[in-house]
């Protein structure tokens, strides 16, 4: 890669307003904030709400049942 295409790609790079990019320290809440409307339209479109209108885990959801979780909190207490 010669300089020009060097700097080309520094100055797309800097255009990049997602936390990955390297110069441009983002913290998660700035994140949040700046894209508040996708984050809200997705989180419409993937998650049922109950009547008060607060997102829900349905009873049947398969998420709904993570075990490794208990296994991992298991070992924990048990090293202590």
């Amino acid at each position: 890669m010669d300089k020009e295409e060097k700097d080309k790609n520094d100055k797309e790079e800097g255009k990049v307003s997602l936390p990955l990019n390297k110069k441009q320290k983002t913290s998660f809440s700035d994140f949040v904030s700046q894209h508040r409307e996708q984050i809200q339209t997705l989180a419409d479109k993937n998650w049922k709400k109950n009547s008060d209108g607060n997102y829900v885990i349905e009873k049947d959801d398969h998420w709904r049942q993570e075990y490794e979780w208990d296994e991992l909190y298991k070992e924990l207490k048990h090293k202590k």
